[in-house]
């Protein structure tokens, strides 16, 4: 079943955009009658009746923040690019120690894992504390 068939509503909606987008015209009106479609006055502007329906029916004109999902971020930072290196050799380490070490494993290989996975905590926390503070 194509993506078409399995939304038709997200298909027409972006027929619609697409058709309202096509239709725009208000590049080539002339500065009054934008101002008409507007209803606005060129030397006051909206008046304040016009002002509190317009803010009723479409709210303040201020962007959102952005959604903020921390442990899909964290994940990204532990598992994306070069943490997933990290991540992998950790795992070999712990395996090498214990499984495959067997009957005498060894300490070094399993101060590795640690060093491993303390690094990869260091590097997530300083990825992950970065965007906030040039924010």
């Amino acid at each position: 079943m194509t993506d078409s068939l399995a939304h038709p509503s997200t298909e027409r909606a972006k027929r619609d955009t697409a058709r309202e987008l096509s239709e725009l015209d208000w590049h080539k009106l002339d500065i009054a009658d934008v101002f008409q479609r507007l209803n606005v006055s060129p030397k006051t502007g909206l008046d304040k009746d016009q002002h509190k329906r317009r803010v009723a029916q479409y709210g303040l004109n201020k962007m959102s923040p952005p959604p903020r999902n921390l442990v899909k971020k964290w994940l990204f930072y532990v598992f994306g690019g070069f943490g997933s290196i990290l991540f992998l050799g950790a795992v070999l380490c712990f395996i090498a120690w214990r499984p495959l070490g067997e009957p005498n494993p060894q300490a070094s290989i399993l101060a590795l894992a640690v060093v491993l996975v303390v690094v990869i905590v260091i590097q997530t926390a300083f990825v992950s504390i970065e965007p906030s503070e040039c924010g």
